[in-house]
């Protein structure tokens, strides 16, 4: 961690810097940076996305991550800024919501026939990401536990990568300082190999298989 990075302990993610290198937008003060502000500013980046995403086409998931990291390097977002607006916790529970309500119309007829070949395409598919994953990690110089946590992120994608890394952390953490660590380690590569694998690839992939039916 370099001079310019300290850790905020009371948030729980990663390491912020008190320089923006790219910084265009002035820093708010303290006094109105009120949760609606900030609020107000994460949904205009995300009316953005979809705007952009309508134009170019690329899934609108992929574009709000750019636009946010974008954003926030300008200054125009700020860091952490669900946590400092204390609704990290609220939109997390809303997203799972919307991750289950995909099962809404399974019965358990259909789960007794699904549960056969998935189970199958379960084991097979983690068996092919742990032996690829761990060539790959040799390559990258990145260690094979790490790798094959990335790897797995295939099967469950955003939010889930960023709950179950979070927890894990907590988890093993036993000092602030090792939480903050921990997170800013294992935390970029989770988030974006579920961007890679669910939302870039997968729907490649799909493409794909769908040109072949």
């Amino acid at each position: 961690m370099n001079k310019n990075e300290k850790v905020d302990t009371t948030v729980g993610n990663m390491a912020t810097s008190d320089v923006l290198k790219y910084r265009i937008f002035p820093e708010v003060p303290a006094k109105y940076s009120t949760m609606a502000l900030i609020l107000a500013k994460l949904m205009f980046s995300a009316w953005l996305a979809s705007l952009a995403a309508k134009v170019t086409g690329i899934n609108m998931a992929v574009i709000a991550l750019l636009f946010g990291i974008i954003f926030t390097e300008l200054g125009f977002l700020e860091k952490n800024a669900l946590h400092k607006a204390g609704s990290y916790g609220f939109l997390m529970y809303v997203l799972m919501i919307f991750v289950f309500a995909g099962l809404k119309d399974a019965t358990p007829q259909m789960l007794g026939e699904c549960i056969g070949p998935m189970l199958t395409i379960i084991v097979i598919g983690v068996a092919g990401m742990a032996v690829l994953s761990i060539l790959v990690g040799k390559v990258l110089k990145v260690s094979w536990e790490m790798s094959f946590a990335t790897s797995l992120t295939a099967l469950y994608g955003f939010p889930p990568n960023y709950i179950l890394t979070e927890e894990s952390v907590k988890a093993l953490a036993e000092t602030p300082e090792e939480h903050q660590y921990l997170l800013d380690s294992m935390l970029p590569q989770m988030i974006v190999g579920g961007f890679v694998t669910v939302t870039i690839t997968s729907v490649v992939i799909a493409g794909i298989f769908i040109g072949l039916l």
